[in-house]
């Protein structure tokens, strides 16, 4: 997706630390392995698509892997439109966040988790 290949042209042009802050542990961990001096596209392609060892499976995809964490933000891309739609405002001036919530409850960290789903 986008976000795939923003980081690829980053990576390439050797601009990693400009465009992946160190504030958050997860973009901490892809910024180091794509910084480090022995990086390669072996590294790119293990941060990208959870190739190498070892890879995850199941749930620690989405929890533990930057591969999951991509999979999350391309399915809010996704769901963006239904997103701003459920949160226009009603007659009243109010947003529903039950309506927010349904919209989001298909999303992982948003609305599922461990072996549950949210109900919004």
């Amino acid at each position: 997706g986008l976000i795939r290949s923003i980081i690829k042209r980053a990576f390439c042009e050797e601009r990693i630390p400009t465009l992946i802050a160190n504030a958050y542990s997860w973009p901490r961990k892809m910024r180091a392995a794509l910084t480090h001096p022995r990086a390669n596209t072996d590294t790119l392609n293990m941060v990208l698509y959870n190739t190498g060892k070892p890879v995850l499976t199941g749930l620690a995809v989405t929890d533990l892997s930057l591969v999951g964490k991509f999979k999350v933000l391309d399915a809010l891309w996704e769901i963006c439109p239904q997103l701003v739609e459920a949160a226009k405002a009603d007659e009243t001036g109010r947003t529903s966040m039950a309506r927010v919530g349904e919209v989001l409850k298909s999303v992982p960290f948003f609305g599922s988790g461990q072996c549950k789903q949210r109900t919004a």
